[in-house]
Formats: C-alpha cells, structure tokens, sequence
C-alpha cells in the first residue's frame, strides 16, 4: 500500500505523468535494469525534478528490497576521480568536511582509495555494500542504483566512461542500476 501511496504523491506534484511514475517506481523498487536512459527533448528540467523527488523518495521510504542511491550531476564530474568520489560518498551518505581534512569515504573508513581508476572504483562499489549492509542492519543484498543527471556532459567530458557504466552491473557482479537522465 506505502508503494501505491507513493505513487499517488508523486503524481499529484507531477500531473500527467503517472503512467511513466508508476512503471518507473515499479521497475526501481523490484528489480532495477542494468543501464536505463531516459530522454525527454521537451521538458527535460521538469523530468528532472521529478527524478530527484522520486530518488528522493525512494531512499527514505522502505519499499521491499532494500535501496542504496547515488544521484550525481555530470556538470560536477570533470575527471573520473571526481566521479567515482561522488558516486561513492553519495552512496555511504558521507559529506567530506575540512575538520576531517576533506577526506573521501573510502580514505576515512577503509584507508583505501577507491579513486585512482574503474577497477578501483569497482572494488569501492564491492566493499561499500558489505557495509552499507552492516550500518543499516539490512539481512538481504541491497539494490544499488547510481543516477547521472545531465548525462550528455559524460559524453563530452568522460566518454571513455560510458561504456563501463552501462555495463557496470556485469563488471561488479552485484544488482547495480545505472539510469542516465538526457
């Protein structure tokens, strides 16, 4: 019933869309695809804002399966480092501050850097559910799912970085969705 709610919020802020709100809340809370893109040429600032409230939402609620989200903007990832730090922090829900020296997740809790490149970034991906598992008592394997907004800046700043994240649910070998927002 808490999804159908959700549901029926999530179309009355955003009216004429439930259709697409219920596949889409549907398909990320059951089993979420490996790469999923969505276009939208008209209203791409108003698709936007629904995302985020819908990610929003779905990180707070408890829904089935459990959730890890990370939603990044590709404006704020010029080089990969810059990403798999984001995806990463955002995942673990850890803000860097200057008391901690502005550190990264993995570099406070692990004493590893999972930045230096895509197989780095990976074994990051591998070691934080385990954790995120732990701090949040979950007994099942979450569901992670990684959300690039304005993805077409990941085309022109970090293309050689598209192809392992479309494929990245393979390469980890753990239920990881990447949806990318046009």
């Amino acid at each position: 019933m808490a999804l159908q709610q959700l549901i029926g919020d999530l179309s009355a802020l955003y009216p004429g869309r439930k259709s697409f709100i219920s596949d889409l809340v549907n398909l990320l809370t059951n089993t979420p695809p490996p790469f999923l893109h969505i276009y939208d040429p008209t209203t791409t600032s108003y698709t936007s804002k629904f995302l985020t409230a819908a990610f929003s939402a779905l990180k707070v609620g408890s829904y089935g399966t459990p959730i890890l989200f990370a939603e990044v903007s590709a404006v704020e990832c010029l080089t990969p480092r810059l990403l798999f730090d984001r995806v990463l922090n955002e995942l673990a829900d850890w803000e860097p501050s200057w008391e901690d020296g502005a550190t990264n997740w993995a570099a406070t809790t692990l004493g590893e850097r999972y930045n230096d490149g895509l197989d780095g970034f990976m074994h990051g991906l591998r070691d934080l559910v385990p954790q995120m598992m732990e701090k949040h008592g979950w007994k099942e394997q979450p569901n992670v799912l990684l959300a690039f907004d304005h993805a077409e800046r990941l085309k022109e700043t970090l293309p050689t970085l598209l192809t392992p994240l479309a494929r990245l649910s393979d390469l980890v070998s753990k239920m990881i969705g990447v949806l990318v927002n046009f």
